[in-house]
C-alpha cells in the first residue's frame, strides 16, 4: 500500500507541472501497460495471485490524470476488450498455475493460449479494483454492463484462473451497480406504497419499501438504469 501510495503521488506531482514532458511520461506508462495486459507482453514474474501489483499501477496511473482524460476511456475499453477474447483461446491448465501442460501441441500454439487467458484474468483483476475503488466509480459506470457481460462469459471458460477472476470482477461490478444507484425518490414510493395496499395492509407495504429502500435498488430499477442487461440474463 504504501508503495502504491508513493507511486501514485510521484505520478500526479508528475501531471500537475507544466512540463509537457513529465505528463508525456505518464501517458507512456499507462499506455504501455495496458498494451502489456493486452497483448500479454508483460514479464511472466508478474504473474500472481490476482495480479497483485499490476492493479495498483494501473490506478496510480488513472488517478494522475486529469478528469475526462480520452486515455481514461481508452483504458477501461482495453480491459473489456481483453476480458471479452473469445473462450476457444483458452488453455484449460486446470489448476491456473503458470506451468501449462503442453498437450501434443506446437510450443508456440500453447503459449499463445496461455498468453489469451493470462491477458484475461491480468484485465479482470485490474477492472475490479478499479470498480472497487470509489474514485473511479463515475469513469467505470459506462462499462458495468459490458463488464458483467464478459465476467459472465468467463464462468463457462475451461480455465481455472478464468473463471475464478470472472467471478470476483462480477461481484465487484454488481456492488458498485447497486452502490451509485439512484435513490428511491418519496414520490415514486409513495405511488407504489398506495397501489401496494390494494392488496396488502398499508403498514406491511410502508415496512416492505422501507425495506427495499434501506437494501438497495429493485431488479426493476436495475435493468431500467442496465436495459442491456436483461435480454442478456434471460437468454
Amino acid at each position: 500500500d504504501k508503495a502504491y501510495m508513493a507511486f501514485g503521488a510521484m505520478c500526479r506531482a508528475m501531471t500537475s507541472t507544466n512540463e509537457g514532458a513529465l505528463v508525456d511520461i505518464v501517458d507512456e506508462w499507462l499506455r504501455s501497460t495496458i498494451d502489456g495486459i493486452a497483448n500479454d507482453s508483460m514479464s511472466k514474474d508478474l504473474w500472481v495471485r490476482r495480479s497483485q501489483g499490476v492493479p495498483f499501477v494501473v490506478m496510480a496511473l488513472l488517478d494522475a490524470l486529469p478528469k475526462g482524460a480520452p486515455l481514461i476511456k481508452r483504458t477501461f475499453q482495453t480491459l473489456v476488450h481483453t476480458m471479452s477474447a473469445s473462450d476457444d483461446d483458452d488453455d484449460d491448465n486446470g489448476d491456473g498455475n503458470d506451468d501449462v501442460t503442453n498437450r501434443n501441441v506446437g510450443v508456440a500454439e500453447n503459449d499463445s493460449r496461455e498468453g489469451v487467458w493470462r491477458s484475461k484474468v491480468h484485465a479482470l483483476n485490474v477492472l475490479r479494483a478499479l470498480s472497487r475503488n470509489g474514485s473511479f466509480a463515475f469513469d467505470v459506470m459506462p462499462f458495468v454492463s459490458a463488464g458483467i457481460k464478459a465476467s459472465v462469459a468467463g464462468f463457462s471458460s475451461p480455465n481455472w484462473a478464468v473463471r475464478n477472476s470472472s467471478l470476483i470482477c462480477y461481484t465487484s461490478l454488481l456492488q458498485r451497480a447497486m452502490r451509485d444507484a439512484p435513490s428511491q425518490s418519496p414520490t415514486a414510493s409513495s405511488e407504489s406504497s398506495s397501489s401496494t395496499a390494494k392488496d396488502v395492509d398499508a403498514h406491511v407495504a410502508s415496512i416492505m419499501h422501507k425495506t427495499v429502500a434501506h437494501r438497495g435498488m429493485t431488479g426493476y430499477d436495475f435493468f431500467a438504469q442496465y436495459a442491456e442487461l436483461h435480454p442478456f440474463f434471460v437468454e
